[in-house]
């Protein structure tokens, strides 16, 4: 949204006033879902009661605002479309505001590495101050286990394959022991992690854990090791790792205990 508004800024030259055919013309030089989030942003400015009738820095300033401070909190966690009910809430701080959302998730959705808001150092240093109070006691697990921050450097892209996480691990898949047996997504994952927690009054801790991931894109859940297998330990290597905006994998390390 940001560079959308830079980019508006950048069309009014040295003025300070965005005439239309200034628009139009920086416009053309932008493409895809990008483009059209220009357009809706635009289009949201101009639907505004201007003091000076024309759209300045300061209207483009405050428009951002408002949609940062108004409208970004009403934004669900999910994928695809914008809801019924985020439209209708969005719709009633204003009926133009509510198209330039359903574009940002558009875009957003369309380059998802711009989802992205954490390098993996800062990452995995604010997840490191949480794990002490974090268990993994999930898919069957005989046993809780602890957690541990884990940062692996490498370079992957998205969307995260079993094939990226082999090579980032270093796992060579035609050893039982390296096989990947599990691959979930984390997002899906996440709310039994912090029901599972909230019991332990520890919710607040894995509810930050969860914002961290998701701060990541595309958070995999996944076991080491094929079951029930007599070259394989019972003690499975369980990993949630997500793509950080520096191209590397961050999350925790922890065990299921399948005997």
């Amino acid at each position: 949204l940001q560079q959308a508004a830079d980019t508006l800024k950048s069309a009014t030259g040295n003025a300070s006033v965005l005439s239309h055919r200034a628009f139009l013309h920086q416009q053309k030089n932008q493409s895809g879902s990008f483009q059209l989030l220009v357009d809706q942003l635009y289009q949201f400015l101009k639907s505004q009661e201007l003091p000076s009738g024309r759209i300045t820095h300061s209207d483009i300033d405050a428009g951002t605002t408002l949609f940062l401070n108004a409208v970004l909190p009403l934004y669900q966690l999910h994928s695809g479309e914008l809801s019924t009910t985020e439209l209708d809430s969005m719709k009633a701080i204003h009926p133009k505001i509510a198209l330039l959302a359903a574009q940002l998730k558009r875009h957003a959705q369309s380059s998802p590495q711009q989802l992205t808001t954490a390098d993996s150092n800062y990452l995995f240093e604010e997840i490191q101050d949480l794990e002490d109070a974090l268990y993994f006691d999930f898919l069957g697990s005989e046993a809780g286990q602890p957690v541990t921050a884990i940062k692996f450097d490498t370079t992957v892209e998205v969307p995260l394959t079993e094939a990226q996480i082999q090579q980032a691990l270093n796992l060579d898949p035609t050893k039982p022991q390296d096989k990947i047996e599990r691959y979930l997504d984390a997002q899906d994952f996440f709310p039994t992690f912090l029901d599972f927690h909230a019991e332990m009054e520890r919710g607040e801790t894995a509810q930050a854990f969860i914002n961290l991931m998701q701060q990541t894109f595309d958070p995999k859940l996944l076991v080491i090791g094929a079951d029930y297998h007599p070259e394989v330990d019972p003690k499975h290597t369980v990993y949630i790792l997500g793509i950080a905006s520096d191209g590397n994998l961050v999350g925790i390390r922890s065990a299921v205990i399948w005997t």
